[in-house]
């Protein structure tokens, strides 16, 4: 679960401002698995990290998916 919290870090980071789209992740992410079980394990995820983040949306959902710049500085930004 941390490798694909991190991976998942890695790939919202890597898209820019612009996101990128849910159907990516869940093809990068989890390859074998229905789109169903995929999308449960991506909103567990974006869940936690919300957790580990005090409450602050690290993750915006809103479309594609991105960081919130004003909650993460990215450095490769």
């Amino acid at each position: 679960s941390q490798r694909r919290r991190l991976a998942l870090l890695a790939l919202v980071a890597a898209a820019g401002p612009a996101g990128v789209s849910r159907d990516r992740v869940l093809a990068l992410l989890w390859p074998e698995a229905d789109e169903a079980r995929a999308r449960h394990s991506l909103g567990q995820l974006v869940y936690g990290l919300r957790r580990d983040a005090g409450g602050r949306d690290v993750i915006l959902t809103d479309g594609d998916l991105r960081l919130d710049p004003a909650v993460v500085d990215v450095d490769l930004w």
